[in-house]
């Protein structure tokens, strides 16, 4: 056998990193444009997403249920302690009404910037569960726990942090049965994920206190369940996933590649006897 011959079998017994749903750094001009139009996209989806309160509350009574059987249920007491603390809970609804579109954006201009290498594939991250949660919003309405679970004080309007809008309903470009999964959890994970991407210290993995901090708040102010911030790692995780290089095994390539015009009508000969 020659070496080509043996060179072609060693590579179809290997397997080789193929792209994810990734693409290259662009112009900041472009990446601009990118970043607006996707955020205006995600506001105009979420204003014509339908106002249908019935399947909202149905989903929401089902996500309840699954709590209590496993005993996940926290959120009512969580809410008692935000909603009897002045301070605690003005600065947990401005938390929640300003950091997210503040520390995402700014921590992707950073990594623009500062980080090119690892730009790519996070931005292209950020974008893919972005999207995909649109997607769920739209098809999934669920309605937050403030709706739904007795007692509950919506912290947003207690506090009359800005922009809050009315307790029910859906007002403006504001979807209130928006609460599947959070993405609230899910841009605070990717900011600390892009945090321990850009750095080598030990000390990047205290950027993690950011999307527990957040993840307490969502539950506190009565805007989301649990399983909202579950789903929103889990959506961080499967687009992390997504837009990076995966071992893929490769398929048996067709015989002779790679091999000369004699060794081919050898292969031929032996297969035919």
């Amino acid at each position: 056998m020659s070496s080509r011959a043996m060179q072609a079998t060693d590579a179809d017994r290997t397997e080789t990193p193929r792209a994810g749903l990734s693409w290259p750094r662009q112009r900041f001009l472009i990446e601009a444009i990118t970043v607006i139009g996707g955020y205006l996209l995600y506001e105009l989806v979420r204003a014509w997403a339908p106002a249908n309160p019935i399947p909202a509350f149905r989903h929401a009574a089902r996500i309840i249920d699954l709590e209590k059987v496993t005993h996940i249920d926290i959120e009512l007491p969580l809410n008692h302690v935000f909603s009897s603390h002045a301070l605690l809970g003005s600065f947990s609804g401005y938390w929640y009404a300003t950091l997210h579109f503040l520390v995402t954006p700014i921590v992707l201009l950073w990594l623009w910037r500062w980080r090119p290498v690892v730009f790519p594939r996070l931005r292209s991250t950020l974008v893919l569960m972005s999207a995909v949660s649109l997607a769920v919003f739209w098809l999934f309405p669920v309605a937050p726990p403030r709706f739904v679970v007795p007692g509950m004080t919506d912290i947003l309007v207690q506090r009359k942090v800005v922009e809050s809008g009315p307790a029910h309903g859906i007002s403006g470009f504001v979807d209130l049965y928006a609460a599947v999964p959070s993405l609230h959890v899910a841009w605070a994970a990717w900011c600390a994920l892009a945090l321990v991407c850009a750095f080598a210290t030990p000390w990047r993995h205290l950027a993690w206190l950011y999307p527990a901090t957040t993840t307490l708040v969502v539950l506190g102010t009565a805007n989301h369940y649990v399983l909202d911030a579950v789903a929103g790692l889990a959506l961080l995780i499967a687009a992390w996933w997504l837009t990076g290089e995966r071992v893929i095994p490769l398929r048996r390539r067709s015989e002779g590649r790679g091999q000369s015009p004699d060794q081919k009508a050898g292969g031929s000969s032996r297969r035919r006897a």
